[in-house]
């Protein structure tokens, strides 16, 4: 079979299947994760008790959404989104985040197609402590992270449709068991500099161009620290775990004003610096130099790695 007879092929595919989908959690603990568990989920998206439900990941519940101005969200936000069962995300400055979302058939792989497309993810937010939801023109001005494309089309490889994690929407290493339910993943920073309060965040996902666009919103209270975001974990009994990482990679971009670590991403921060035992300089009588490990107090995070140091050790 030739390429334009799969790829006409793969058009009457995307004919076929329903094409949407829909953020179901907003913090979970796994980054590149091969299958849901509701255990793993610690908050969702608006209305969750009833459009996401938990041991149902993926059913259409109508939760799919187009958006328009100035109606970027489904629905409006309110506390009446939320219950205790699908409560609201808890945040903190520069933490890493990980959404979940069901694929619904539209992965290029093995099993399907290399033709599926992939226009783009991304995080938008709101304003701090916003009392209406923006327009928007207003969420696309503060955008938080660009999480990519995922590859597809006529010049990629078999290796590069099939190898994970991916960037973008179909970042689903076991898609090929289950393409309309599998789990896909995908994870960014909040702000280091973000300053504590009430977000609305909105993911925005181009399927099959840039004007084909599906949104899903959800509340997050971004809290001082991790300290303090931890309390309010333990308060409404969930874990205060930071997301496991599968695959030994992660593609998190990067936010403004960090610089990319030195080793490459890994799944969790390297150990600090040991002191060595000081060596004598034979030509000279001054005393040994023993290098100090960073501290608490100076560690500026300009870097990620120390980013993640002071978080997870002073916090």
């Amino acid at each position: 079979m030739n390429r334009v007879a799969i790829f006409f092929g793969s058009l009457m595919l995307f004919g076929s299947v329903a094409s949407h989908s829909w953020i179901a959690c907003t913090d979970y603990l796994q980054e590149n994760g091969d299958y849901w568990s509701e255990n793993n989920c610690r908050a969702f998206p608006r209305g969750g008790h009833h459009f996401t439900p938990k041991n149902e990941f993926g059913k259409d519940t109508g939760f799919d959404y187009h958006p328009s101005d100035p109606k970027p969200c489904r629905s409006i936000g309110n506390i009446d989104k939320y219950t205790d069962d699908y409560g609201s995300a808890y945040y903190y400055p520069g933490q890493k985040v990980v959404i979940a979302h069901p694929t619904k058939n539209h992965v290029a792989e093995e099993c399907t197609n290399q033709y599926i497309p992939d226009n783009g993810s991304y995080i938008f937010r709101s304003e701090r402590n916003p009392s209406t939801d923006p327009t928007l023109p207003e969420f696309h001005a503060n955008k938080v992270a660009d999480l990519g494309i995922s590859p597809f089309g006529h010049d990629k490889t078999f290796e590069q449709i099939t190898t994970y994690p991916k960037p973008g929407f179909q970042n689903a290493p076991k898609f090929c068991e289950n393409n309309d339910k599998a789990l896909a993943t995908a994870a960014f920073y909040i702000p280091p500099d973000l300053q504590a309060g009430k977000y609305i965040f909105m993911w925005s996902w181009s399927f099959n161009s840039d004007k084909d666009v599906y949104t899903t919103c959800w509340e997050a209270q971004v809290m001082k620290n991790k300290a303090a975001r931890n309390r309010k974990l333990t308060k409404a009994g969930l874990s205060t775990d930071e997301p496991e990482l599968l695959y030994g990679i992660s593609l998190a971009p990067l936010p403004d004003g960090v610089d990319p670590p030195t080793a490459g991403p890994t799944s969790a921060a390297p150990p600090p610096t040991i002191p060595s035992e000081p060596t004598p300089d034979p030509n000279t009588n001054s005393p040994p130099v023993v290098t100090q490990s960073p501290t608490c107090q100076n560690c500026v995070p300009s870097t990620l790695t120390c980013l993640d140091n002071c978080l997870k050790s002073c916090y």
